[in-house]
């Protein structure tokens, strides 16, 4: 009997250990599924996010390569534009070489121009020196001709008589004579001058032609003409006188 029970409670235990296995093999079993299917949600999250990945690099590779495309063009309108500058800056510098030589004839140019005023002047100075022993002493060489300018006053009658004492005449009006205007410019006197007139006037000159009566007292102005020698052929000289030539042995 007691053989028997313990054959009964070896056998029940067999069974029981059995039992435990099938139970842990039906969990193992479960817990594989699990994971199976917690593998499989992150596989097919993994797979989204690796679309959206590329989705977004792909869309950011497009953005790129637009933008290199459109550097690229501008790249090539600037190289356009920059080979327009150069040309123009050839035309320039084309232009400054050629203004250059412009200016460097001007300069030479105004250079003999200066040189030739110079020896201009220079001669001018000493063919008035050549001539300044022509008119007497006190007269003022004007033109072709000599003056003497008066620093008293006396009636138009006076003033020509007195010009007669000095070999000379009372000076004639022309109101075409810049060299006896601009001597007298800086004066502020009237001058008798002839022709007397018929109505009892008579010419007086300053900075302008005018008339008065001749009974008046002014200063007046005397000339002579102005007389050039020079020595010619057999030692005689040749004169001029108002643009005449004379001569005398």
């Amino acid at each position: 009997m007691g053989w028997e029970l313990r054959k009964v409670m070896e056998l029940g235990a067999e069974e029981g250990d059995g039992a435990d296995e099938g139970k842990r093999a039906e969990e193992g079993e479960g817990a594989v599924a699990k994971i199976d299917l917690h593998v499989s949600s992150e596989l097919d999250q993994l797979s989204l996010t690796y679309i959206e990945l590329n989705s977004s690099l792909t869309q950011r590779l497009g953005d790129k390569e637009d933008l290199i495309g459109n550097m690229r063009q501008s790249l090539e309108k600037t190289r356009q534009e920059l080979e327009l500058v150069l040309e123009e800056m050839k035309d320039l510098n084309g232009s400054l070489l050629q203004c250059h030589r412009e200016g460097k004839k001007s300069m030479d140019d105004k250079e003999t121009a200066e040189i030739t005023l110079s020896e201009t002047r220079s001669e001018l100075n000493q063919w008035k020196q050549s001539i300044k022993g022509f008119c007497p002493e006190d007269w003022i060489l004007v033109g072709k001709k000599c003056i003497w300018i008066s620093k008293d006053t006396a009636t138009w009658s006076q003033s020509n008589q007195d010009c007669e004492t000095r070999n000379s005449n009372l000076m004639i009006v022309n109101s075409d004579d810049p060299k006896l205007q601009d001597s007298l410019q800086e004066k502020e006197a009237d001058y008798w001058a002839s022709p007397r007139l018929r109505n009892g006037k008579c010419w007086t000159i300053s900075r302008r032609l005018e008339t008065d009566y001749c009974y008046n007292k002014k200063k007046w102005i005397c000339e002579r003409p102005l007389v050039l020698a020079s020595k010619g052929q057999y030692n005689k000289y040749t004169f001029t006188v108002y643009d005449k030539e004379y001569s005398c042995y």
